[in-house]
């Protein structure tokens, strides 16, 4: 691991924190308030997704933080990813593929975004496919209990795709629920969201239950100058473009849940559809606003845990299934497109002559995956000072392809290309001439950890997980926690981890594609990563936190376009390393107002051509005051800015400009002892922001994703 030889690298932001550290050790030993007072009056929070179980935050082996629904109504958020953009380091941008959110974490991202790995009631949503969350968007918030996530490596417990980090999604058990609720919000760009909650004990079964439904048009004032039809043109003299046109972000989404919880059991359903979702830039860049995809995806899982199964053992077990139907209706070039066509029928810039579309370049893919998962984790405690964790899991998926269109091989493949071609679609479903061919995945694993409390202020948890794969073979990730934690209100943490992406289905298998190729013979991606991070609670109103880190990535994926200019095929070939800090702090100033803030700055290098990792911000700064003027009033007031975004090495675009956003929210609880109301002001002054488009889009959509402007939303809630 070369993170050892850049002392260099990691100097200053390292050695501020060891300034910072000293400080806070020196000003808590000068602490006249009596430790178990302190430790009686903090309102400490737990994180479970550290070490597989639950943990004080202050003390977990992991920078993490946690956001309960307090926090989110606060906001007046409506939907995780403006829950997300609170969290230091971590910046919500958008993928090409019709602009899914993508998170990016210390300066770790690709148009995918297959780095972090989200899970929901600790079940990994994670589709084979592309390896991120695939078509579903945002996660709507009125069913949320708290979100947890983790800055840095997860693999040594989570195995793959714990790359950059790891978010959990807590929903709302049927106490947390208490009751019936129901919400509305009505909002611009036809923005509308209603939601129906109801938690409820009946006799020994506790059973919550929510619906949650959102649609929007879209703001129609995302426009984009050019698309890939405009390049077209400007080749061939048409007119078939589209551009200037807007962003199609127009969605409908239906989430249904229930649980089910008796004795030492839990058994949950959840479905979730997206229905006239729109392709954003279009799937191949050209603005598409007739093209849309749908999914109904369903998470099934039932748990056991009982924690005195035998003297000194504990256990848990989960088994889920997860059932995906994304299918997608799009014209990738519109009607009138003239295009160089192949001798394989596919798009190819070097093809000597053109075929027209009369009826647009169309294809329908569809993709079916299904998803079977069970674990099952013992806690011994037997051994003085020790809690170890042994953990074994098998995760099986199938993927199964389906595809209409009017090109490439097997409808195109000719000799002699016709010089034009209508709407009529060929299926090419089942046989070799599809996209996403068959395959199946399966994984075994074994992992172990402790938990060694070496004394009274010293902690040491190590672990390591092996993961099998029937497809690359082997992998092994540790990790490794020293924290020191001289006082309640101090404790400092060195952490190593090793973690690993494994490469996605398209990444591996897609072919007879226009755009990219798969590489059966591709390798996981790997991350080694180093922190020292400080958490220090200064007095009762105030705490501060502080964490420097390094990491090296090793065989990262990226698409390789081969000598003969044809279509760019998967590679082990990338290598990043990176850098920084990050700074926290809560204060509440007084009785009635409390502020957080978060500063994250991070320096990350393209070592395969020497120069900045592209699109990630290399300084975010956030702030958040929540201020309750009046009995029952809160008014909450956010403020983001986001800098130094590089381009790649060769995208030779202008700048991509800095932005600040600021957004209002105002709350009044229990009007009548029943009703909540809301009002939030998204982008208070209107600022313009722009998303970068990445370097491999950017001949085709040179001027980058347009974000929404000003928007006003009004949400009232009814507790019965």
């Amino acid at each position: 691991m070369k993170i050892k030889n850049n002392t260099t690298y990691i100097a200053k932001p390292l050695s501020l924190l060891l300034v910072f550290c000293a400080g806070a050790i020196a000003a808590a030993h000068a602490q006249a308030v009596p430790e178990e007072d302190i430790a009686l009056t903090f309102d400490a929070q737990f994180v479970s997704i550290a070490t597989g179980g639950q943990k004080e935050l202050s003390r977990a082996p992991a920078v993490a933080t946690v956001i309960t629904a307090e926090n989110i109504a606060q906001m007046g958020a409506l939907n995780l990813d403006q829950v997300l953009e609170s969290v230091p380091g971590l910046h919500v941008t958008l993928s090409s593929v019709r602009l899914t959110p993508v998170y990016s974490i210390r300066g770790i991202q690709s148009d995918i975004g297959p780095h972090v790995l989200m899970l929901v009631n600790g079940v990994p949503i994670t589709q084979m496919w592309q390896g991120d969350r695939g078509l579903l968007s945002t996660l709507p918030i009125a069913d949320i209990a708290r979100v947890e996530i983790i800055r840095g490596p997860g693999s040594a417990v989570y195995g793959a795709d714990a790359f950059a980090g790891v978010i959990n999604v807590i929903t709302k058990s049927a106490a947390e629920m208490d009751g019936t609720s129901i919400s509305a919000t009505a909002g611009s760009f036809g923005t509308v969201q209603t939601a129906i909650l109801h938690g409820k004990t009946y006799d020994d079964l506790d059973i919550a239950f929510s619906m949650q439904y959102s649609g929007t048009d879209g703001d129609d004032g995302r426009i984009i100058d050019a698309d890939a039809q405009t390049f077209w043109d400007n080749a061939f003299t048409t007119d078939a473009s589209r551009a200037p046109g807007s962003l199609d972000t127009r969605a409908k989404r239906l989430d249904t849940r229930i649980e089910f919880s008796w004795d030492d059991w839990q058994l949950r359903a959840w479905n979730w559809r997206q229905k006239d979702l729109g392709v954003g830039p279009g799937l191949a860049q050209a603005l598409d606003p007739n093209g849309y995809a749908e999914t109904d995806n369903w998470l099934i899982d039932a748990s056991y845990k009982d924690e005195d199964i035998a003297p000194d053992f504990s256990i848990e077990s989960k088994i889920s299934f997860m059932d995906v139907e994304n299918a997608t209706k799009q014209t990738l070039f519109p009607r009138g497109s003239q295009l160089p066509i192949g001798t394989d029928g596919n798009l190819n810039p070097g093809a000597p002559g053109t075929t027209i579309f009369t009826d647009g370049m169309i294809g329908n893919p569809e993709i079916y995956e299904q998803h079977y998962r069970a674990d099952a984790a013992i806690f011994w405690t037997g051994l003085e000072n020790h809690r170890l964790r042994f953990s074994a899991g098998v995760f099986y998926t199938e993927l199964q392809g389906r595809e209409t269109k009017n090109y490439g091989p097997g409808v195109l493949d000719s000799p002699t290309l016709p010089s034009e071609v209508d709407g009529r679609l060929t299926d090419v479903s089942g046989t070799d001439y599809i996209y996403a061919p068959d395959q199946d995945r399966t994984v075994y694993y074994l992992s172990v950890q402790d938990e060694w409390y070496l004394a009274a202020d010293w902690d040491l948890t190590a672990g390591i997980r092996y993961d099998r794969y029937s497809d690359f073979g082997d992998t092994f990730n540790p990790r490794a926690a020293l924290i020191w934690h001289p006082s309640y209100s101090l404790s400092t943490k060195l952490l190593y981890g090793q973690a690993f992406r494994a490469p996605s289905f398209q990444e591996l298998y897609v072919q007879n594609n226009p755009i990219k190729l798969g590489n059966e013979d591709l390798k996981p991606e790997n991350i080694q990563t180093l922190e020292l991070a400080m958490d220090y609670q200064h007095t009762f109103d105030q705490r501060y936190a502080a964490s420097v880190f390094a990491y090296e990535i090793d065989n990262q994926i990226v698409y390789v376009r081969p000598a003969d200019d044809s279509v760019p095929q998967a590679q082990n070939v990338g290598r990043q390393e990176g850098s920084g800090f990050e700074l926290e702090m809560q204060w509440s100033a007084t009785y009635t107002l409390d502020i957080l803030a978060n500063y994250a700055y991070q320096t990350s290098r393209d070592k395969t051509n020497n120069s900045d990792a592209p699109d990630a911000p290399q300084q975010q700064f956030y702030i958040k005051a929540d201020w309750r003027f009046l009995p029952g009033w809160n008014l909450n007031a956010q403020v983001t800015r986001v800098m130094q975004r590089a381009r790649a090495y060769n995208d030779i675009r202008a700048e991509i400009d800095d932005y600040t956003i600021v957004d209002l929210a105002i709350r009044k609880t229990d009007i009548a002892d029943h009703w909540d109301v809301t009002v939030r002001i998204s982008n208070l002054f209107d600022a313009s922001i722009y998303e970068p488009s990445p370097s491999e889009v950017a001949l085709f959509v040179p001027g980058d994703y347009p974000m929404p402007g000003r928007s006003y939303y009004a949400t009232a809630k009814y507790r019965f």
